[in-house]
């Protein structure tokens, strides 16, 4: 699903939702740019995740080019890598404005050697956020699903649902934090909001029928990951290296689980699993 494009530059482009809600599509190939977007008010501009360094310039002058406007509140859908390097250069930029953040994410953040927002506001459960002229309904997501600081910001006038990672193409999706029966059990209800769009962390918007891909590909990720863990026969440490030779054996087996999962994302599968295995997430 696409809708006008406004800008494009720097491998980013951004497309026009509403007068006030703007789409960021960032390359994560080739720059490491997750999505994000803008909420533009009359006192600025909400942005919506911070991936990089490079990231961070470049959205300050895209507020300023397109809306005239400074960023004045920044959302965290969570806190990888991919969506937060660009904090502590954004905020340089802007001041120490408001951010908001799944619970505990200030401390991912501190751990990942950056420093925690004097103004960071963790969302606990459900909460509505006045910034200028717009609502923002924040909602931490209750289980732990792509990673335990899962966010969602929805735009009620609009229809529209940022997501961050939760939903993603499946040869994007990212296991390192994740609780694998969570994670489909948030597919499932957002599949049930029917009446919303959803901005995804990666690739275009899509609407909550497209998720029933993602959760086939992601119970057929728990059922393989669960035969190799439960058969013992992946060595330590873990590596894609280790992690190759037990699936491609699964492969040559006929395993369809195993073949559904290469079919979509090929040689990734094996970034993949490694991840799952690093984890040391049960099944």
């Amino acid at each position: 699903m696409q809708f006008p494009l406004v800008y494009t530059g720097n491998r980013v482009t951004i497309e026009k939702i509403s007068d006030r809600l703007y789409f960021r599509q960032g390359d994560l190939n080739a720059r490491r740019q997750c999505n994000g977007g803008y909420v533009v008010t009359e006192e600025g501009v909400v942005a919506v995740d911070a991936p990089s360094v490079e990231a961070a310039q470049e959205m300050v002058q895209e507020c300023q080019e397109l809306f005239g406007k400074p960023i004045t509140a920044l959302v965290l859908t969570h806190p990888h890598p991919d969506h937060v390097l660009g904090l502590d250069a954004l905020l340089q930029q802007t001041g120490q404005i408001p951010v908001y953040a799944g619970k505990g994410a200030g401390q991912e953040i501190q751990n990942q050697g950056m420093q925690v927002p004097e103004k960071l506001v963790e969302i606990e459960d459900k909460d509505n956020v006045s910034v200028g002229n717009a609502m923002l309904h924040l909602e931490k997501v209750p289980v732990q699903a792509h990673s335990p600081w899962d966010l969602l910001l929805f735009l009620q006038h609009e229809q529209m649902l940022f997501t961050g990672d939760l939903v993603v193409p499946c040869n994007e999706m990212y296991f390192k934090d994740c609780l694998l029966s969570g994670w489909e059990e948030t597919l499932t209800a957002l599949q049930h909001r029917v009446d919303v769009t959803l901005l995804r962390g990666h690739g275009e918007a899509v609407e909550p029928a497209s998720i029933r891909d993602q959760k086939r590909f992601l119970r057929a990720m728990h059922a393989v990951y669960a035969s190799m863990k439960k058969g013992g026969k992946v060595a330590q440490p873990y590596t894609e290296e280790t992690v190759q030779p037990v699936f491609d054996e699964m492969i040559e087996q006929g395993d369809e689980n195993a073949k559904l999962i290469w079919r979509v994302a090929n040689k990734k599968v094996y970034y993949q699993l490694f991840k799952l295995f690093v984890s040391g997430r049960e099944v």
